[in-house]
């Protein structure tokens, strides 16, 4: 499942406002909107975030080659 996918998914399952998904995250709305808008990607810390948030909501159809991808990148952040 894309990064995207998974925030729709994240906020339809909860209900949650693009402001409150946003805080869950613990990013801003703007972020937040820019990337479910397509104008912007999250970062691979934005994107672990997101895998982590959908799992603490029960979304765990995060495909694989993504959080190896965020691993790597996570890995040359430290």
């Amino acid at each position: 499942m894309d990064t995207i996918k998974m925030l729709r998914d994240m906020q339809a399952k909860t209900v949650m406002t693009q402001e409150q998904l946003a805080a869950r995250l613990g990013g801003s709305f703007t972020t937040l909107n820019r990337w479910l808008n397509g104008k912007t990607r999250p970062s691979a810390l934005g994107i672990a975030r997101v895998s982590a948030v959908a799992h603490e909501i029960g979304i765990d159809d995060v495909e694989s080659s993504t959080l190896d991808n965020v691993d790597v990148l996570s890995e040359n952040v430290h």
